[in-house]
């Protein structure tokens, strides 16, 4: 599969500010143009050609202007990139994980009888992705809050990293990885305790009525006590084992990784390339972006927002 999601904001994102705003509703038509023919894709070799389609016209625009410099386009375009480039990505999404459509027989089969009644085999409501089905990164963070629900207990998200994955939300064919893990949530602040009017100033204020003596709201985990740890590898698919049980803050991600790779495509990320790209909060959640490659001279260090629309519901 193409990667090229995220490269249909390759031309707009890649113009100076000085362009004049007839240029850039040029190139924003351009790319609905893209979105509008993924959208009406009945199968997998419309997205390939379309992809096709994008990857020239994006490196034809990056030819005919040249080298600029590193700044921010102002917000309405983003958000207007933003727009485009999300009805491309759910539309290539949603084609890529439909189901191929059974061969049609050359001949008409006879009818065969009826098969016996048979004994209802209850099956899991999830599976667990294979290397060949080449699974988005969404479909593998739904996978692992399916195998979280269905342990003993539930976790909360600590760890969410993912090695090589390309502009469309797929890991490499040969080097992608992704990293996810579980543990406790830091403990949520009760809540305020109402003033009582009849309270004179400066008089002591009574405790929460949710908090436990001492104060210590931390869950209660022998120290021995394990947690699941998931790696999801190009070559091998799933791979789960226990880990220890940390506390600390719960991971929520807002953003999918096209509308990730988007947003650094706007900082001038090459959409041809592969990137490391890992959730983080130290107060606020943000996505560390980075694509290292020595030999070809390229170190990209950047720090994206995760400010979306809320598309990945809570594990």
């Amino acid at each position: 599969m193409q990667r090229a999601v995220a490269v249909v904001v390759l031309a707009l994102a890649g113009c100076k500010v000085k362009r004049s705003s007839d240029e850039a509703s040029v190139a924003l038509a351009k790319m609905s143009e893209f979105a509008d023919a993924m959208c009406s894709c009945k199968d997998r070799t419309c997205v390939d050609s379309v992809q096709e389609a994008v990857t020239r016209w994006s490196t034809e625009m990056a030819a005919k202007n040249g080298p600029s410099r590193d700044e921010r386009p102002d917000e309405a375009t983003i958000k207007r990139m933003t727009d485009v480039g999300q009805k491309y990505a759910e539309c290539m999404t949603r084609m890529m994980e439909a189901p191929p459509a059974p061969a049609q027989p050359e001949k008409p089969l006879p009818k065969e009888p009826a098969p016996e009644p048979t004994k209802q085999i209850v099956t899991p409501a999830w599976k667990l992705s294979t290397p060949a089905d080449r699974p988005t990164i969404a479909t593998l963070i739904q996978e692992a809050k399916a195998f979280n629900r269905a342990s003993e207990e539930q976790f909360a998200l600590h760890v969410l990293k993912t090695s090589y994955v390309a502009s469309d939300g797929t890991l490499d064919p040969t080097y992608g990885e992704l990293t996810i893990a579980f543990g406790d949530a830091e403990p949520k602040a009760p809540d305020p305790v109402p003033d009582d009017p009849a309270r004179p100033t400066g008089a002591p204020i009574p405790a929460s009525p949710q908090a436990p003596p001492g104060g210590d709201v931390r869950p209660k985990r022998p120290l021995q006590a394990r947690c699941p740890n998931g790696v999801w590898t190009s070559k091998g698919g799933w791979r789960w084992r226990e880990g220890a049980c940390w506390t600390q803050t719960e991971l929520i991600p807002r953003c999918s990784m096209p509308e990730v790779w988007m947003r650094a495509r706007a900082k001038r990320a090459p959409a041809n390339a592969v990137a490391v790209i890992e959730l983080v909060s130290n107060g606020t959640q943000l996505w560390k972006f980075s694509i290292n490659d020595a030999l070809r001279k390229v170190d990209i260090e950047l720090h994206i927002d995760d400010t979306c629309t809320v598309r990945v519901e809570k594990p």
